[in-house]
């Protein structure tokens, strides 16, 4: 909420008429109180018109945007976004951060719909982002945005741009219309229905403008692209020998795969103590109580601790809870430590490419509804008023499931899975042999009275079959309410300008995720056998 009062003094007169008879209509320059006549401006400003809009067919503000040069890719559609940005369209001026670009309307401010946190909006960050999908396209007149310039004006929010939407006004009539489209491979299908009403007072003092809109945009998931199934990446290069050898390190490769994702079964390691990196199964923290890793300290590309059978080679879980080696499970030929190349990621039951489980554009379905109204009190003073309400639901219909894993380092919140060897029913003799092959598991181990002591091995995995498409879900409402009064005087023979405004705004947003609790997860996986009935049965 907020209230300003201004005046300032310009002696350019409304209208000025040059040599040649032509009148330059005064105007308001964003980012600046002054009011200068025709394009005058103290600093370079892009403007993009509602002709323009129109005939690209454009459904947001941020499309047109992102056609211009100077305004650099951010939060949108794509199923890229984070949990707290689903479905939010954030301007994002010279590629320096959607937070850095502030946005007005009619050259005030409006609410933010970031949400106030450091999590799950990697891509935008925390600010006071407007949510471009507020502001109905069929009721804009025209955008104006200028660079740095209006930081001094409007603080550090901008610092990159400032971008004023700037509304119809005085607008007589009706427009309704409607499109439909859906690009050339039958994906990205969308549409919109808008329309557009005003009218001027008997007198000629008043007017008021109602825009009502409703804009849909249905989802794409990876699977069906042809595209992105060819899993585009970069493989090491065989021939290069080192830095300096003249061959590039890398090479450009398809069907590129990961090791740590493994969606239906599991891959098992053995763990290591982080200071003596000598096997340890008996404890499942280190000294100062951070769960053990599974890798060792050292390059991205050293090799990870993989269970291996007597001729060296590798071993995954198959999907019947076999271990069965990385040839026969397809995995393809290693490119360093946890990327594979050649596996089929996108039907291969064991191990996967992460584009598999993203969607390229997420589902969104918005409702917009905005008025604008003003009346010339007297010659001088002039009220006018403002209200917008917008109805926002997306999702992302799939996203990557939650690794259990420790590829990247030691991961402490979702660490990789232990496993009771000797307790767990489910750990078959095959694995139990492996194990004790590769020096993790001693069938006769005992404590000093004779007790057999708990041994464990770590199991990978990403979860896809608990969690399925890990789907994100977002709605939200805001709300805009501006009223306020304007005019001109003249006082000791210059002219003036004032305005005084009451603005309000409010949105109110719910996101809703999927996530699994990694202790009870744990706790779920402890099992036992029951000594009453002889079944597999959890430990607690």
């Amino acid at each position: 909420m907020g209230v300003s009062l201004s005046a300032f003094n310009n002696t350019v007169l409304a209208q000025q008429q040059t040599e040649d008879g032509l009148v330059l209509e005064e105007i308001a320059v964003t980012g600046s109180r002054i009011k200068r006549a025709g394009f005058d401006t103290v600093a370079p400003a892009v403007t993009i018109d509602a002709e323009f809009m129109m005939d690209r067919g454009f459904l947001n503000i941020n499309d047109a945007l992102e056609e211009t040069p100077s305004f650099g890719a951010s939060v949108n559609e794509r199923g890229d976004a984070e949990i707290a940005e689903i479905g939010l369209n954030f301007a994002n001026a010279l590629g320096l951060g959607s937070a850095r670009t502030l946005t007005l309307i009619n050259g005030r401010r409006v609410v933010s719909s970031n949400a106030p946190t450091t999590v799950d909006n990697d891509r935008s960050g925390p600010g006071l982002q407007v949510d471009l999908n507020i502001i109905p396209t069929l009721a804009i007149e025209r955008m104006e945005t200028i660079y740095t310039g209006g930081a001094p004006i409007y603080g550090s929010d901008a610092v990159a741009g400032t971008l004023n939407v700037i509304m119809r006004d005085d607008f007589e009539g009706m427009i309704v219309d409607g499109q439909w489209g859906i690009s050339q491979r039958g994906e990205k299908e969308e549409g919109s229905v808008r329309g557009l009403w005003g009218m001027n007072s008997s007198n000629g003092k008043g007017n008021m403008m109602l825009s009502m809109e409703y804009t849909t945009i249905r989802p794409v998931d990876s699977t069906g692209n042809d595209i992105v199934t060819r899993a585009d990446g970069f493989c090491e290069n065989p021939v290069s020998q080192g830095p300096d050898d003249g061959e590039p390190d890398l090479l450009f490769c398809q069907d590129g795969n990961n090791l740590f994702i493994t969606p239906n079964t599991g891959l098992p390691m053995r763990m290591l103590d982080p200071v003596t990196g000598d096997v340890v199964s008996t404890r499942l923290f280190d000294d100062d109580g951070n769960k053990l890793n599974v890798f060792a300290d050292g390059p991205f590309n050293s090799d990870p601790n993989f269970l291996r059978d007597a001729q060296g080679n590798p071993l995954i879980f198959d999907v019947d809870g076999s271990l069965i080696t990385f040839q026969q499970a397809n995995v393809g030929t290693r490119v360093n430590r946890t990327d594979t190349q050649g596996a089929n990621g996108f039907t291969n039951p064991i191990i996967s490419d992460t584009q598999r489980f993203n969607a390229l554009l997420g589902k969104k379905d918005r409702w917009n509804l905005y008025s604008k109204a003003d009346y010339e009190i007297t010659d001088g003073i002039r009220w006018f008023g403002e209200g917008l309400y917008s109805r926002l639901e997306a999702s992302n219909v799939q996203e990557q499931p939650r690794f259990f894993s420790d590829v990247f380092g030691n991961n402490q919140l979702r660490p990789s899975i232990a496993i009771n060897i000797a307790d767990n029913p489910f750990v078959t003799d095959q694995t139990k042999q492996v194990l004790q092959a590769n020096g993790v598991y001693d069938p006769n181990l005992v404590d000093e009275n004779g007790q057999p002591v708990d041994q464990f091995f770590k199991v990978a995995r990403s979860n896809f079959d608990i969690e399925g498409k890990t789907p994100f879900f977002r709605t939200q409402d805001t709300f805009r309410f501006v009223t306020g009064f304007d005019g001109d005087l003249e006082v000791f023979g210059r002219a003036w300008q004032w305005d005084a405004a009451f603005n309000y705004g409010e949105s109110n947003a719910r996101t809703i995720t999927n996530q699994i609790d990694a202790e009870r997860l744990q706790f779920a996986l402890d099992a036992v056998v029951d000594p009453e009935t002889g079944r597999a049965a959890c430990r607690v």
